[in-house]
């Protein structure tokens, strides 16, 4: 291979690493924009939720507790995996 077309084959390669880099850096901010989102909706429900069991104290209270921590836990789960 001379040199013009070492140097040629270069170019693209580099071309589409910084495409690849690009497209990486797009979908992080997306995927941290979709996380905040979704922690911006669970965190109230997990004060709103023990604030009523405070003032309650029923089963029912208890258990949208308990569902609230679970989706939480689920969220954490998926912070990890990405």
């Amino acid at each position: 291979m001379d040199s013009a077309a070492w140097k040629d084959e270069a170019r693209k390669a580099i071309d589409n690493l910084q495409s690849v880099r690009d497209e990486i850096r797009v979908r992080l901010h997306l995927g941290r924009l979709d996380a905040t989102d979704r922690w911006r909706t669970l965190e109230p429900r997990l004060e709103q939720t023990a604030e009523r069991l405070a003032r309650e104290g029923s089963e029912a209270a208890r258990r949208a507790l308990h569902d609230v921590v679970e989706e939480i836990k689920a969220f954490r789960s998926s912070l990890e995996r990405h």
